[in-house]
């Protein structure tokens, strides 16, 4: 069986790639050009019950941003959730039972130019 983590990954990715107006990377190329979204960490960890073998993941996404203010961010911000909250994506292994978006921000970097948002995805998945 194929590493249930690549599963719930891909599927993220497909949801962000279909839902979002900006570029998604998982390795971010030397020049790409902002706005994007970076898929970061990935936590997982059991969550099986005496029936079902369950884990939950937690993914957590930074979105950049070199527009002035934070508006651009925001807006992508509410996009990852448009497009994966409240979500049981298709999974290449196992089966989704919920995606939700756990957490949500954004902050000026130090450089004055940037904004940075970052998501906290939590999903969980049966396998």
């Amino acid at each position: 069986m194929a590493e249930p983590s690549l599963a719930v990954w891909d599927a993220v990715y497909g949801l962000l790639k279909a839902g979002l107006t900006c570029a998604v990377h998982d390795d971010v190329p030397e020049d790409a050009a902002m706005p994007y979204v970076v898929m970061g960490r990935l936590d997982a960890s059991d969550a099986d019950s005496h029936r079902t073998r369950r884990a939950e993941y937690f993914l957590y996404l930074s979105v950049w941003s070199n527009a002035a203010g934070q508006f651009e961010v925001l807006e992508l911000i509410g996009q990852i959730d448009a497009a994966v909250h409240a979500t049981r994506p298709q999974l290449a292994t196992g089966r989704a039972v919920s995606c939700r978006v756990t957490r949500k921000n954004a902050v000026p970097e130090p450089d004055g130019l940037t904004y940075q948002g970052q998501v906290t995805l939590r999903c969980i998945a049966e396998h």
